[in-house]
């Protein structure tokens, strides 16, 4: 990263050298924020195209003891993130994990796994942390990308996304997703996959397509999203499906729009069991 000249688009590779199903010698180890500041400059794993785990990874140092907050932080434009994944997993006691920050603008996310939450005590069990956080990003594509580890056990409060205004009010607006997965396991109801509920958080729109969300633990979430009626624009779902929740919304709101299949009366988008009776 050093080395680019910011405007170039400029390509750094990361190469991942998978040995065994368990092996992370692919792995770059930060010790503090990465900050990604350089205008049209790029990171792509060269590595199997697998969504989930790629073996081209960013994380913490191996026996590091403090979490890394955010671990990177991206505030350039124009940039090209592609075919890797991140981990965050120190399990700092009583200390949040927040894996990825955007504040940037038009930067383009494929096949990026955003493996937030992963230790054992500490972030999952912190209402502050998060997988990825828009803050005050603006017209950012994310295709085929997975947020969230289902390995460890969500108690409080916390997000896979979270959609913020930044430090001088600049909302977050016009981000795309789609073929998305995220992804949890709770043990308790107040988890979300999307946290927008900050007034004037948003502006616009900020659209999901043919996203799935899975809550695979043993607690159903009350609600899987969670926006303000004042965000500002609306959040689209579009032809969705959500599992693990019992609704998508606590109470209905303009601010979310759903569309797509409707299986059980006014719950669209939300997976039902098969009836094979």
């Amino acid at each position: 990263y050093a080395a680019c000249t910011e405007g170039q688009n400029d390509t750094v590779v990361m190469i991942g050298r998978p040995t065994t199903a368990a092996s992370t010698t692919g792995t770059f180890r930060l010790a503090s924020t990465l900050t990604w500041a350089k205008a049209a400059t790029h990171l792509i794993g060269e590595c199997a195209p697998s969504m989930v785990a790629q073996r081209a990874r960013i994380s913490t140092a191996t026996g590091a003891t403090v979490n890394v907050n955010p671990l990177v932080n991206v505030t350039g434009i124009g940039c090209i993130f592609l075919n890797f994944s991140l981990f965050q997993g120190v399990g700092q006691s009583g200390t949040e994990e927040q894996l990825w920050q955007d504040a940037g603008q038009r930067n383009y996310y494929g096949n990026v796994a955003f493996g937030g939450m992963g230790g054992a005590t500490g972030g999952p069990g912190d209402a502050d942390s998060y997988s990825l956080k828009l803050y005050g990003g603006q017209e950012n594509l994310f295709e085929h990308c997975y947020f969230g580890v289902d390995r460890r056990s969500r108690s409080a409060a916390n997000t896979n996304i979270l959609i913020r205004k930044n430090a001088t009010n600049v909302a977050s607006t016009r981000n795309i997703f789609r073929n998305c997965v995220t992804a949890m396991y709770a043990t308790a109801t107040t988890p979300t996959f999307i946290d927008g509920n900050e007034s004037g958080g948003m502006d616009r729109f900020n659209l999901f397509q043919n996203c799935t969300f899975i809550n695979s633990g043993t607690s159903t979430l009350t609600a899987g999203v969670a926006f303000h009626a004042t965000q500002g624009g609306v959040t689209i779902m579009d032809n969705c499906t959500m599992t693990g929740a019992t609704d998508w919304t606590a109470s209905d709101t303009a601010v979310v729009r759903i569309a797509g299949p409707v299986p059980n009366g006014t719950t669209t988008g939300l997976a039902v069991s098969a009836n094979t009776a």
